[in-house]
Parts: C-alpha cells; sequence; structure tokens
C-alpha cells in the first residue's frame, strides 16, 4: 500500500497467514441490524483511520492525537511485522440501541411483562393481607364480643340486684304496714281485741312469715345452698295427695277441679318429694287464688318418650300471652293491685321454676284452652 494510491477496502484485509489478529472481523457486518454504513461512509464520517508503521495518517479525515492510543488502534501485521495502524472511533451520533428494533421490541416487551408481574404480585400482596388480616382479628373481635357479653351480664345482674332489694322492701312493707296500723288501733283503744280482729292480725303474720321463708329459700338457692334428697319416686302419687288437701278449697270457692287420672303407666323420675311436694301446692295455690269462683281447674298427666308432662290449666281470667314467658320472675305480677290484694307476692312461680330446674326439667306457662292460663311441668324419667 502506497500514499495516494487509490483505495480499496480489500486492501484492509491481510492474508489468511499474515498472522493478524485483531479479534472481531471488522469487515463483516455484523449479523444483526441496523446495517453498517459504506466504508466510504466510515472513512468520511470518521470511524476508522488507516495509519502508517509510525501512526502517521495515511488515509481517513484529520485523525486526532489524542486518540492514538492503544484502545483505539490496532495493529496491522505482514509477514510477521507491523506495517500499520487502524484507528476507531465511534460515531458521535451513533444510537445503536434506539436504531435496533428487536432491541426495542425485546425492551417493550420486557417491560410490558414486568408491569404483569408487578400487578399480579400487587393482587397477590393485598388478597393476602386481606386474609392474614381476617385471621388476626377474628380472635380479637370473639374477644370483644366476649368483654362485651360480661359487661351487659354484669349490668343486667347488677339491675337485677336493685330490683330485688326495691321489690324485697315494697313486699315486707305492705304487710309490716297492715300489722303496725292494726296493733296501734289496738293499743290507742280505737278497736277491741275480739277474735276476728287477732285472727286477722295471725294471718297477716303468717303472709309475712311465709313471704321471709321464700325469700331465705330463693336467696339459698341462688347461693347453691339448697339442698335436694333425690331419689326414685313416682310424681303421680306425691300430685294425687297434694290435690287431695287442695280439693276442700276449691270447692269452698266454687270452683271444679277435675279428677286427676290416675290409671296411667307408673311414672318414675329421680327427685326430691318434699321439694315435689312444694312445686305441686305452689301451683295449685296460684291457681286456687286468680281463678274466678265458678270456674275449673284441670290436671292432666302423660308420659313422652324421655318425659314425665305434668299441667295445670285453669279458666278466666287470661292472662296475656306477652306476658306468659315473665310469670316465672321474682315479685312479677300481671295486675299488681289485684295480686296483691289477693295476697300474693308474686314468688311462687320462681320457686316453682327453680324446683324444676334443679330436677333438670323443665317449665312454661302458655294460654289454656279453658280460658285462663295452663303451667306445664316437663320432668325427666328414669330409664327403665
Amino acid at each position: 500500500m502506497q500514499q495516494g494510491a487509490g483505495f480499496d477496502p480489500e486492501d484492509l484485509r491481510p492474508p489468511p497467514d499474515a498472522g493478524f489478529d485483531a479479534g472481531p472481523d471488522v469487515f463483516s457486518p455484523p449479523p444483526e441490524h441496523p446495517r453498517p454504513p459504506s466504508p466510504e461512509g466510515l472513512l468520511r464520517d470518521g470511524h476508522v483511520w488507516v495509519l502508517d508503521a509510525d501512526r502517521q495518517q495515511v488515509s481517513g479525515p484529520p485523525f486526532p492525537l489524542r486518540d492514538a492510543s492503544e484502545g483505539n488502534l490496532r495493529p496491522i501485521v505482514w509477514g510477521g511485522a507491523t506495517v500499520g495502524w487502524l484507528g476507531f472511533k465511534p460515531h458521535p451520533h451513533a444510537q445503536p440501541f434506539r436504531d435496533d428494533r428487536l432491541q426495542a421490541a425485546f425492551i417493550e416487551q420486557q417491560a410490558r411483562t414486568g408491569y404483569v408481574i408487578m400487578a399480579f404480585a400487587l393482587l397477590i400482596s393485598l388478597v393476602g393481607s386481606l386474609i392474614l388480616a381476617r385471621q388476626f382479628l377474628l380472635p380479637i373481635k370473639r374477644l370483644a364480643a366476649d368483654f362485651n357479653l360480661l359487661a351487659r351480664t354484669l349490668a343486667h345482674n347488677e339491675q337485677c340486684r336493685r330490683q330485688w332489694v326495691a321489690d324485697t322492701s315494697h313486699e315486707l312493707r305492705t304487710p309490716l304496714a297492715v300489722l303496725r296500723s292494726e296493733v296501734e288501733a289496738l293499743l290507742d283503744g280505737v278497736r277491741e281485741p275480739t277474735p276476728e280482729r287477732l285472727r286477722s292480725l295471725h294471718g297477716e303474720i303468717m303472709a309475712l312469715s311465709k313471704l321471709v321463708d321464700d325469700l331465705f329459700e330463693l336467696s339459698l338457692y341462688d347461693l347453691g345452698n339448697l339442698k335436694y334428697r333425690m331419689e326414685p319416686l313416682n310424681p303421680v302419687g306425691i300430685l294425687a295427695e297434694v290435690v287431695s288437701g287442695f280439693r276442700s278449697r276449691f270447692e269452698a270457692k266454687n270452683i271444679a277441679l277435675k279428677p286427676l287420672n290416675q290409671h296411667i303407666a307408673k311414672i318414675t323420675v329421680l327427685g326430691d318429694a318434699q321439694r315435689l311436694r312444694q312445686l305441686f301446692g305452689n301451683l295449685l295455690e296460684n291457681r286456687l287464688r286468680y281463678t274466678d269462683a265458678g270456674g275449673a281447674c284441670k290436671i292432666a298427666v302423660r308420659q313422652a318418650e324421655t318425659m314425665a308432662i305434668l299441667e295445670v290449666s285453669d279458666s278466666a281470667p287470661a292472662v296475656p300471652e306477652s306476658a306468659c314467658t315473665q310469670l316465672f320472675e321474682r315479685f312479677y305480677r300481671v295486675d299488681s293491685s289485684r295480686s296483691r290484694r289477693l295476697g300474693g307476692a308474686g314468688l311462687g312461680l320462681a320457686i316453682c321454676r327453680n324446683i324444676v330446674e334443679a330436677h333438670g326439667g323443665g317449665i312454661r306457662a302458655q294460654v289454656s284452652h279453658l280460658g285462663g292460663l295452663s303451667v306445664r311441668v316437663e320432668l325427666p324419667l328414669l330409664p327403665s
């Protein structure tokens, strides 16, 4: 190659045995886009320079000395000797990544895939967070519900305690006021101590004594100190004895007491005979006190699969259906003035409920087909 001779790119390619080893074939276009410019363009635009062995420029635009470094020069070896140098410099306006459509499409696809992965990961994280939050909150909600129930129960018990004290003092005040007025009248000489007045005072004392006994029994039940002597027995026989003792009082008030059917099969329950007598006595006393004269009272006994069912029904006056569930509350009266006039304190049915529950049974009230109230008692049978 000589200075000033015509330039032929093939002249730059060394023969196969020249020992030229400059890395990748810089004279062949890359297999991918973009296509390289022509050699004339390379030389014209400053991509490649040709220098002699002394690194003096042979062809190309002016070669800046700052680019004459080993990193930008490649030796041209011929016959084992370096006969020249090739200088390389990237085109200042080249944009290979932007001009490469395949690379741009790949980058765009990767970006879309990254967005999809991020969205999917965000969705999974959101769903997982909601599930975990729900699992963590469930015990807290249950605990909060238990605390609320406890608070409501304590508030209800406190209200019941206050109501219990108020009702007890009210029930005790009435007979004490009657006794006080009667005794003061006798002491002042306003009334004579006749046998009739003394019997009236005795009746008030007995009523007060019964009220105190009922209150004491209910307090023992609340404390769990009420003792029961359980044994196998036939409740029908006990009921027949109690009915026989009340028959004369029902006849005196002109209330028809329909005979008890005693021909049913023998029923055996585990119970306390004394408490069952008290239960049946309170039921009959309640019916005798609140049934109008000329009415009727019916007692029925039957056996279910696992229960002995005893039902006491009476005639008018009727009880509102809405009040049936409250009849077993302490000191509850449907008609307060009428009940007090008849001597009721509102504790009889409450004691009945305690006795039945202590025997493992149930008691409920409903409107009677006779026009009054029907009280149904269920006691569990002993297995045969």
